[in-house]
């Protein structure tokens, strides 16, 4: 799932509109929309993970903990 998918998840969920998430950050109109072709800096996401409540590395963009090498035998 991409950026713009996983915000507009968490806007459902919140009973809400990418366009109301964009005029309360004061992005304008289409901005998270364009997010699955550019990428946004990081402090238009965070501005969207704290809208959210969520953090920006685990929930929002999915970035998994770090796994643990195997040890070599």
């Amino acid at each position: 799932m991409d950026l713009y998918e996983k915000i507009k998840e968490l806007a459902a969920q919140k009973h809400t509109s990418i366009r109301k998430i964009e005029e309360h950050l004061g992005y304008g109109n289409g901005t998270i929309r364009r997010w699955n072709r550019n990428k946004p800096n990081y402090d238009k996401i965070q501005a969207v993970a704290k809208y959210f409540n969520v953090s920006v590395d685990l929930s929002l963009i999915h970035i998994s903990e770090p796994t643990r090498p195997e040890p070599i035998s």
